[in-house]
């Protein structure tokens, strides 16, 4: 489930991680010395398994097909210019008709 392994720092200290693999995904979480890392292992594997999941950024996605295209879209518009933002919606804009079409504004 959880492994400890250690990284050496640029100034040669011992850096230790807690890795979670959880299908084909490994999350490194810094743990700082060996102590420490045994305890968060031991406290990340006495959690239940969809809490654990939640915790670490793994669990599965509940968001419909167009929820995330249109979270894509506002980020496209807030972080893109204006260029960009039409050939970005417009790829989006390409999906089947079952899905919302996302409007063009700016």
């Amino acid at each position: 489930m959880a492994s400890i392994h250690f990284k050496k720092s640029a100034s040669g200290e011992k850096v230790y991680y807690l890795v979670v693999s959880y299908r084909g995904k490994h999350k490194w979480i810094r743990a700082g010395n060996l102590n420490e890392a045994r305890d968060l292992k031991k406290k990340i594997e006495s959690m239940e398994n969809s809490q654990r999941l939640e915790k670490l950024g793994l669990a599965p996605f509940d968001k419909r097909i167009d929820e995330l295209f249109q979270e894509y879209a506002d980020y496209v518009r807030f972080r893109s210019s204006a260029n960009t933002v039409k050939r970005y919606l417009s790829v989006l804009n390409t999906f089947p008709v079952s899905c919302p079409r996302i409007i063009l504004h700016n």
